[in-house]
């Protein structure tokens, strides 16, 4: 690398053997000094550089372009890897195990987890798993109309659309907040298809095997979270016990 009169680690476009050291490079290959030359600092190359430094596991005082930054109680870079790579591409290549659709049942309230527990299925209420906040589809689709808005710039934001189920299948951080959401199709004041029971279960069904096939590249296992209510079991496969 080049430095500079001030310290600055730059990264040239190119080295190259000069043309008068040519023909003794051919006879010993490498035994010639190489000279930078081309641009310089070569920004594709100059921004890797910078990018991998910010990567590097560091100390609480951090060397970037040999400038000392001081990071209080920092033990890993300025940028995870994730942030490069959102998306997650980089795992495309790695052989991963088979997908896992982990699915939680809960209860809506105690008179539902009692009617539950006489036909010997146990689960725990919406309250019991806090501090994970359980919520519908419908707050989560709010939720993502604050993304990109932006008054100064005029930007609106994106618009209050259906969210589907990769999306529910996932816990949320916000405010220092847990949040897990249900599953769009079992939101009775939006989809009347949650009031049959026996048509939900089979689109259920069917958004599982999706959940399973599409969840590429991601990390973690998908999670979709079921509300047991008072319609689900107001039916003869799962009458009360009074």
């Amino acid at each position: 690398m080049i430095r500079t009169e001030n310290g600055m680690r730059l990264v040239p476009e190119l080295y190259a053997v000069p043309a008068d050291k040519v023909t003794e490079e051919y006879q010993n290959p490498g035994s010639q000094e190489r000279i930078a030359m081309g641009r310089c600092p070569f920004m594709w190359a100059q921004s890797l550089y910078i990018l991998g430094k910010l990567l590097q596991e560091t100390l609480s005082v951090v060397s970037i372009c040999n400038v000392d930054v001081f990071v209080p109680n920092v033990t890993k870079g300025f940028l995870a890897v994730g942030e490069l790579d959102p998306l997650n591409r980089r795992l495309c290549s790695e052989k991963k195990p088979d997908v896992v659709v982990q699915v939680v049942i809960l209860a809506e309230d105690e008179n539902i987890r009692e009617k539950l527990r006489h036909h010997e299925i146990i689960v725990q209420t919406i309250d019991e798993v806090s501090p994970i906040e359980v919520q519908p589809a419908r707050v989560l689709s709010h939720l993502y109309t604050y993304l990109g808005r932006n008054k100064k710039l005029g930007l609106s934001g994106r618009k209050s659309r259906d969210v589907g189920i990769l999306s529910t299948s996932k816990l949320y951080s916000l405010n220092d907040r847990i949040f897990a959401f249900t599953p769009q199709i079992t939101d009775l004041t939006r989809f009347y298809v949650a009031s049959d029971y026996e048509l939900m279960i089979d689109i259920f069904k069917s958004e599982i095997y999706f959940l399973k096939s599409s969840w590429q590249n991601m990390l973690g296992r998908p999670l979709v979270v079921m509300a047991m209510r008072r319609i689900h079991l107001g039916t003869r496969r799962c009458a009360s016990s009074d």
